[in-house]
């Protein structure tokens, strides 16, 4: 119901949740590797967005891992950790036609002790594409008309 009254007013929306809806792509989806890692009922919410095209983005952490994967209209980004490598926090910027997100990097001397702690080698697949210290990704949630500029800085994701 909330969905679609978001959807009769014009509101985009961006969903966020512990675990993942989706297997993130590329490397990072070894992060995500057992059936916990997931929404139990995955299957039913992913129909569920699906069917609104204003769902824009879906944020998830549980795997402490920077990612970004597509399906559909939606795009599902999983976050890293305060708490271990990479140390970061992130900042979500949401505008009428974009979506930023930008993960900054903690200067913690911890950081080095979450690096040398990891058993399982999955330090360089939590950093993400661009490292811990990342750029960030803007999705642009409204049709650029032609000719029209694009924004500068960071990956521009298209929906």
């Amino acid at each position: 119901q909330e969905l679609q009254r978001a959807s009769d007013v014009g509101e985009q929306v961006v969903l966020a949740m512990h675990q993942l809806l989706v297997t993130p792509d590329g490397p990072s989806g070894r992060l995500a590797s057992s059936p916990g890692d997931y929404v139990r009922n995955a299957a039913e919410v992913l129909r569920i967005i699906a069917r609104h095209p204003h769902v824009k983005l879906s944020l998830h952490g549980h795997v402490h891992g920077n990612s970004l994967s597509k399906c559909r209209h939606t795009h599902f980004a999983t976050l890293a950790s305060t708490t271990e490598f990479p140390m970061q926090w992130h900042e979500l910027d949401v505008r009428n036609c974009s979506l930023s997100l930008v993960s900054h990097a903690l200067d913690l001397p911890l950081a080095n002790v979450s690096w040398q702690r990891d058993t399982r080698g999955f330090n360089a697949l939590k950093a993400g594409q661009g490292g811990a210290d990342q750029t960030g990704v803007v999705i642009r949630t409204c049709h650029q008309m032609q000719g029209a500029p694009a924004s500068s800085g960071g990956a521009v994701a298209r929906s």
